[in-house]
């Protein structure tokens, strides 16, 4: 149970992001069940209209998208997972006789985006996103 003023601003995200179909995330965590049932909230009112942008810090000894979807997907987050995975609309593991990985990967500090256009991903951090990558946001969630 909440209390004000939490649940005046809960209310108020709520809104927003039912509102929005655009969601820039900074150095979230993925933790928090009841933000995390507010994005599904916006997933669900926007379906395939969707977009998100997570801008996020991975650990220096990544260094390769290998490590980064191992980090990802074991070491990492599991809400993170869970939400990124609901996303791209499919498991990011690649199951036997699956020809088609749901991310589309790069040289590695590239913004990684979801084949269905929904996720992007900078792993770099909030500066690195801003300097480094900002037109491609901006291009991304463009409507």
């Amino acid at each position: 149970m909440t209390f004000a003023p939490n649940n005046v601003y809960l209310s108020d995200l709520t809104r927003k992001v039912i509102e929005n179909n655009r969601l820039l995330v900074i150095g979230y965590s993925f933790g928090d069940l009841y933000l995390n049932e507010i994005l599904g909230l916006g997933m669900a009112a926007h379906g395939k209209d969707f977009k998100v942008v997570i801008i996020d810090k991975f650990p220096s000894y990544i260094d390769s998208y290998t490590y980064w979807f191992q980090h990802l997907t074991h070491g990492g987050n599991p809400q993170e997972y869970v939400f990124v995975s609901r996303l791209a609309k499919d498991s990011l593991f690649v199951e036997v006789g699956q020809n088609e990985h749901p991310l589309i990967v790069g040289e590695y500090g590239v913004p990684v985006i979801s084949k269905n256009g929904k996720l992007m991903m900078c792993i770099g951090g909030f500066k690195d996103a801003v300097v480094n990558h900002q037109d491609e946001i901006m291009e991304f969630l463009r409507i």
